[in-house]
């Protein structure tokens, strides 16, 4: 019969710095029964560390080996009024991911980058003028020297294009080839749902989504803007004029119809 609680010599090191933090003798059932595909936090002098690695997986090893070496990664706290947001709005909803295998043909953008710059129905110039407003108190009350403090989340519109807009007058009226490339998000394995890409003789890029063949999101690439050459402007316009369409770039809280002067200069980059 044993008298006596096995004990194991842990060894806790900062993974950061390479130094130990401690060296303590504990028992096993003060230590987690295993280290494998979990994410364990470990409490230590007052703070939170976060194991990186151990050098034995599971209780029966390191009680065996009667000593144990963990490496940890502080757990470091942020002030959720020191978080700076780096764009002063961002769309609320984002289409998922289907099961189509992204290709390197496809267009790739972060998420918070989706539809900061479209197409929308005039019929929807109040909703947008809406959520223009909310954008501006962004700028004018959360502004910080990098970035803002706050953020404004658009709902509306939804959907921004509510006009019958086929997806073929797009094909058609900038003479591109199909089938049209999709769309994903950086890092993502699949294309997003129903998506499409337009890439421009000249660079720039047009982006959505389509339903039953009419497109319900039209978007421009962020870094297309400034790179399109006067044929392009000149059929974007032409698009936007058949189908009554607005240009919004939100973050800049700007609307403009198509036979607006500033139609052009913001897809020339001239403000």
């Amino acid at each position: 019969m044993s008298w006596f609680t096995p004990k194991v010599a842990v060894t806790f090191i900062d993974h950061r710095t390479n130094e130990t933090i401690v060296v303590a003798e504990l028992t096993p059932d003060q230590l987690p029964e295993t280290f494998e595909d979990l994410e364990t936090t470990i409490n230590l002098r007052g703070d939170d560390w976060s194991v990186v690695s151990a050098s034995a997986a599971t209780r029966q090893q390191y009680t065996k080996a009667k000593k144990l070496t963990l490496r940890l990664q502080r757990i470091e706290r942020i002030d959720p009024g020191e978080i700076l947001f780096s764009l002063p709005s961002i769309c609320d909803g984002i289409p998922g991911l289907g099961t189509t295998p992204a290709s390197e043909v496809d267009y790739q953008l972060a998420d918070d980058d989706w539809r900061q710059i479209e197409f929308i129905s005039r019929q929807c110039a109040a909703s947008a003028d809406e959520e223009i407003e909310a954008i501006r108190r962004i700028h004018k009350e959360a502004k910080a020297e990098v970035g803002w403090s706050e953020i404004h989340v658009r709902k509306t519109p939804e959907p921004p294009i509510a006009s019958e807009l086929p997806l073929a007058e797009v094909v058609q009226l900038f003479d591109v080839s199909t089938p049209l490339p999709g769309v994903t998000y950086f890092g993502s394995p699949a294309q997003i749902n129903d998506g499409f890409s337009v890439a421009l003789p000249s660079g720039p890029t047009l982006y959505g989504i389509t339903s039953l063949g009419k497109i319900r999101v039209l978007a421009l690439a962020h870094e297309s803007v400034g790179t399109y050459d006067a044929r392009s402007i000149e059929r974007l316009t032409e698009l936007a004029r058949r189908y009554d369409l607005d240009l919004v770039h939100w973050c800049r809280c700007c609307r403009v119809g198509w036979n607006d002067p500033m139609f052009a200069e913001l897809l020339a980059g001239k403000v």
